[in-house]
């Protein structure tokens, strides 16, 4: 049930009680930008909506209505650390939904990630937050957005990942949840991937209220998100929650290839959270032998194989490679891939910085993408690939970034990092109807856009997405046969195939 309360003067703040504070920065190495925000101003009105746990009262925006900190599960607090996430609580009378809940624990990722969390943090983190375009109907698109971050940080309130435009340009419901990272979500059993199939059962069961329509669900992700929808896509417990599934730079294949292997740590569940967090990776486990964090034992048949749409950015390892020594390559290709390896890829690719980006760029990113819409189109579903190779406006200060890995994000949510130029604009409205029409009906195309080519394992035809639009054939074949054949020296790294 919705209910619409008229009200004058009211004054909804969005972003934070305090209208002159930045909610997010974005990093790009040392540059720090300002993130665009949307000016608040006085509203006419504040949605109700009834869910299952009770009533909840959101905002309303220039798209339409938002709702923020909604719980979907219960606090992960005292015995519920290290364990499934539990119902959420219900309660009584209307539950205020306009600001932001705090994020799950992490530490800061330095020059790994180009962008810095400075929002409050604790282990009661199990929230969603809810975009509504301003004319909702019924029966809307879902799309349920999964974060990256390593598997270590990361949350569903970065302003980045702002549901407001998306969901009004492309008359969708968006939805994004955090989830638990870290050792708190991933240390004997993968508390994080569990998060996520709680969320999509709240959604399952609510998103009616808000105009939605549960059985029309995409999952959307990049990096660790997209890396979790193939995992959610292998997961028994996850059937039936999701119709579609738009992975952005990452497949398990990606973990395997380029995160080191687990290891091993012993963590009391009374243990001081901030101790938990010194003792994991905060570099995949490149460069220490701390506990890395990473789903495991994700089952080897896709139990829920869906319409695909995927790809990768042209520049995937410049956040990651940029801060690292290239003279250490053979030192760390050594220890995660092996003597003959390192060899192999410094004989074709000559120096110390060209081969550890190949490694990163076609090894940990193109080849999986490539290997996962090979597995999807063998099980007749229909797979549109993608490679992203615009440099997004926000490079200017940091050239050497160049299409950075998550560079796409802002165009699939409409929310520049900076001033867009009339053409990066255009572009990113092709791609939301690209990614909206893909929610609505599987199939991304419509009219007014150029035709993008369904992929198929005999026949590899992909999108460029680029100012202009263009189209190619056999993306990076060469390189992405070349780590094929080398790679399956480590553990896995070839994925597991449908029985």
């Amino acid at each position: 049930m919705i209910t619409i309360i008229l009200n004058c003067n009211i004054f909804l703040p969005v972003y934070g009680k305090n209208p002159e504070r930045c909610d997010g920065y974005v990093f790009v190495e040392h540059s720090c930008h300002r993130v665009i925000k949307e000016r608040v101003a006085e509203r006419n009105g504040i949605m109700i909506v009834e869910t299952e746990s009770g009533k909840i009262e959101g905002l309303t925006n220039d798209n339409g209505f938002a709702f923020l900190g909604v719980p979907f599960a219960a606090p992960p607090l005292g015995k519920l650390r290290f364990r499934p996430p539990q119902p959420p609580p219900h309660w009584q009378g209307v539950r205020s939904c306009r600001e932001f809940s705090a994020i799950p624990p992490q530490p800061h990722l330095g020059n790994i990630s180009p962008l810095r969390l400075r929002n409050p943090q604790s282990e009661d983190c199990l929230y969603l937050n809810i975009y509504m375009p301003r004319d909702a109907a019924s029966k809307l698109p879902v799309m349920f957005w999964i974060y990256g971050g390593g598997f270590v940080a990361g949350t569903a309130n970065m302003q980045l990942y702002n549901g407001n435009n998306l969901a009004g340009k492309g008359k969708v419901i968006v939805v994004t949840a955090n989830y638990r990272v870290g050792i708190p979500g991933f240390y004997d059993g993968n508390f994080g991937l569990q998060d996520q199939v709680a969320a999509l059962r709240w959604i399952k069961s609510n998103i009616a209220a808000f105009g939605g329509n549960p059985d029309n669900i995409t999952l959307f992700g990049e990096s660790a998100g997209a890396t979790s929808i193939d995992a959610l896509m292998r997961d028994p417990e996850a059937t039936g929650l999701f119709q579609r599934a738009i992975c952005q730079s990452g497949t398990l294949d990606t973990v395997r290839i380029v995160f080191g292997k687990p290891g091993q740590v012993e963590v009391a569940p009374d243990t001081d959270i901030n101790e938990i967090l010194e003792r994991q990776s905060d570099s995949f486990g490149w460069s220490d032998d701390k506990y890395v964090c990473q789903p495991v034992g994700s089952g080897e048949k896709y139990c829920s194989p869906v319409p695909l749409l995927i790809g990768w950015n042209t520049n995937e390892e410049t956040i990651f490679t940029g801060s690292f020594n290239a003279d250490n390559f053979s030192v760390w290709s050594d220890k995660m891939f092996g003597t003959r390896f390192t060899s192999e890829v410094l004989t074709r690719y000559k120096d110390f910085r060209t081969a550890w980006n190949a490694v990163i760029r076609y090894g940990g990113f193109a080849l999986p993408s490539r290997l996962m819409a090979d597995k999807i189109d063998a099980l007749k579903q229909p797979v549109y690939f993608y490679r992203f190779n615009r440099e997004a406006p926000e490079v200017r200060y940091a050239r050497h970034l160049k299409c950075y890995h998550s560079s796409e994000i802002s165009y699939v949510f409409g929310n520049p990092l900076s001033a867009p130029p009339p053409e990066d604009r255009q572009l990113s409205e092709q791609i939301i109807s690209y990614w909206t029409n893909f929610a609505r009906n599987g199939n991304p195309n419509g009219d007014d856009l150029p035709q993008w080519p369904q992929w198929h394992a005999n026949c590899r035809r992909n999108i460029i997405l680029d100012v202009p639009i263009s189209f190619e054939q056999n993306c990076a074949a060469e390189d992405c046969d070349f780590f094929a054949a080398l790679l399956p020296e480590k553990d896995g790294a070839n994925g597991d195939k449908n029985d």
